[in-house]
């Protein structure tokens, strides 16, 4: 009898322990979703929920969890050990969860999970690194648009980058490398050539910037113009709202980016159009220029 209150004892607390880490599992994966998908959370609100909400559905969790194993456990112990399976399940089960948590090595299965690789076919052409998932009018081969994604850094504010999507474009995104030593960008909005092709041109409304760490490419994939590289997300995403003026705009990254790249090989930073204002005459969102300081 003693036997079972200490088998009861220890099961009871794994599973306790085990349920505060399926809890905070469940809760940060729940944050991630609400934050990517429907834009609930952002920076320091994003922060608060990461430190608030997730060690809450770890405590909720655990209670659920104790008192669960606690009636369960009273079942099988009643006399002899007689339900081996379930009491095997009720200790392994919580177990692994443990053990994902406190090792490094298994750990980073949480990071692995949010922020899987992706590999992208940049272009690696005047000394830049670049991608964009639409432009207008793109032409065939490896030659430049009219309207492509290398028009945001040729200091031109006559030229722009122009989604190549039907509507305004929302979700269309464009990624730009980063040098080391970067604080934020500076953004004219629209298509800056002229007052008229501003007003008459989608402007980006509200935008979201994502930083994505760069992995050195693959020689062997190369082609004359595009290099295919794996990028891995190492921020969650900053919304700005844009002014609908033409001058530049200026957005300051915060500090824990900066870290992040001066830390890596290279960096990319990811713009994604959220909204837009509409143009008196074409629905297509432009882009003119993008600076970093």
């Amino acid at each position: 009898m003693e036997k079972n209150e200490t088998v009861k004892t220890m099961t009871l607390l794994l599973g306790i322990l085990g349920g505060f880490f399926i809890g905070c599992l469940i809760t940060l994966f729940a944050i991630v979703i609400l934050s990517s998908k429907f834009h609930w959370f952002e920076g320091m609100s994003l922060m608060l929920a990461l430190i608030l909400l997730v060690p809450a559905g770890g405590i909720i969790t655990a209670m659920l969890t104790g008192i669960v194993y606690n009636n369960r456990l009273k079942i099988i112990l009643a006399g002899d050990i007689t339900r081996k399976k379930e009491l095997t399940a009720l200790i392994v089960i919580p177990a692994l969860f443990i053990l994902i948590n406190i090792f490094p090595k298994f750990s980073n299965l949480y990071h692995l999970l949010l922020n899987p690789a992706q590999t992208i076919p940049f272009t690696d052409a005047m000394n830049r690194v670049f991608y964009s998932t639409s432009e207008l009018n793109k032409p065939q081969g490896s030659e430049f648009g009219e309207y492509g994604p290398q028009n945001l850094f040729d200091g031109d504010n006559t030229t722009c980058w122009t989604e190549g999507v039907n509507g305004p474009g929302i979700g269309e995104s464009v990624y730009l490398d980063i040098q080391s030593k970067t604080q934020g960008i500076f953004i004219v909005d629209g298509y800056a050539k002229s007052k008229n092709s501003f007003k008459e041109h989608n402007r980006v409304q509200q935008i979201n910037l994502t930083l994505y760490s760069l992995s050195p490419p693959k020689k062997s994939e190369n082609t004359e113009l595009h290099t295919p590289m794996n990028i891995k997300k190492e921020s969650f995403y900053l919304t700005r709202h844009l002014k609908d003026i033409s001058t530049p705009q200026k957005i300051n990254f915060p500090k824990e980016w900066q870290n992040i790249i001066n830390k890596e090989w290279k960096t990319v930073l990811k713009l994604e159009i959220v909204s837009a204002y509409n143009g008196s005459k074409y629905d297509y969102t432009c882009l003119s220029e993008i600076t970093f300081f």
